[in-house]
């Protein structure tokens, strides 16, 4: 009974031990496969990124461009980082050599999207304070615009950009009744600094944008 009872034990250890070695080897091999479909699509995304900077800069794209890819979503992101009316001109240019690039890819039905790459400048005196961001975003939150999140500045020689970037939603006609109404606002409590420098020659644009980067108005 005993001998009987130490060989069952023996089988039940050993089937058990099986499975443990198994289910140890599908991890295994569940882990490799992920890493290697990882790899695969970092690479995928590299050729992709390189071959779309190649072909924008053919196309004298004069503008920084950062690429995005959602796997998920099946959509590519083209951000371009510089003024939104430049991107709104050439957006279709733009899109057209984008999906020229990728023809050859693994993206090549990806839906295409272009859309302002943001940048940061660092506010001083000497900077078209007239505008000081911080300013006009603790303005607007006073006034009760509880969804504007930044506000950013960008400055080139005889241009100044303000880009309020909000978490309204996208595509919804409540957001844009709200982006226009920001956008009145500002222009309202800035229009004598807008003036004066718009007697400078200095080009001033304003552009609200939603939670996901784009364009409101």
């Amino acid at each position: 009974m005993k001998i009987v009872i130490k060989r069952l034990g023996i089988l039940l250890f050993l089937v058990t031990s099986g499975g443990w070695f198994i289910h140890q080897f599908q991890v295994h091999v569940e882990a490799s496969t992920n890493q290697k479909e990882q790899e695969l699509k970092s690479e995928n995304n590299k050729k992709a990124a390189h071959a779309i900077r190649t072909k924008l800069k053919e196309e004298n794209i004069p503008y920084k461009i950062s690429i995005g890819l959602s796997f998920n979503e099946e959509r590519l992101d083209v951000g371009i980082a510089g003024r939104q009316s430049y991107i709104d001109e050439n957006e279709k240019n733009i899109t057209k050599a984008t999906q020229e690039a990728i023809r050859k890819t693994i993206y090549k039905d990806y839906s295409v999207y272009i859309n302002k790459s943001f940048t940061y400048s660092i506010e001083t005196d000497k900077q078209y304070n007239e505008l000081n961001k911080e300013k006009i975003r603790r303005l607007l939150k006073d006034q009760g615009y509880e969804k504007v999140q930044r506000v950013l500045k960008e400055i080139e020689p005889n241009f100044v950009g303000l880009s309020i970037l909000t978490n309204i939603r996208p595509n919804d006609d409540t957001s844009i009744s709200y982006g226009k109404e920001i956008d009145k606002e500002l222009r309202k409590v800035l229009e004598k600094e807008i003036e004066t420098l718009k007697k400078e020659n200095v080009l001033v644009e304003i552009h609200i944008y939603d939670i996901s980067g784009e364009k409101v108005i």
